[in-house]
């Protein structure tokens, strides 16, 4: 997948940005499905909801980004 630009705009009293088809054909979703948001360190990461390893890769970035002292601390050692 290429790095893309994307605006965030106005959407009601929302604000979202458009992902072009080509996005959504690679994350393998359509119009109207769901999408996790997992916040990591800097990103932003979308993983389609009804995808049960985009559920476990969401839930590890999440258990990761809770215990992030921890990792850094063993990966000094």
């Amino acid at each position: 997948m290429s790095r893309q630009t994307l605006s965030v705009r106005a959407i009601g009293d929302s604000s979202g940005v458009i992902l072009p088809k080509a996005t959504l054909d690679h994350l393998g979703v359509k119009r109207g499905q769901q999408l996790v948001a997992a916040e990591v360190p800097g990103a932003v990461v979308l993983i389609p909801a009804d995808d049960r390893m985009g559920a476990l890769v969401s839930d590890a970035l999440l258990f990761m980004d809770e215990h992030d002292a921890a990792f850094r601390e063993l990966s000094m050692r």
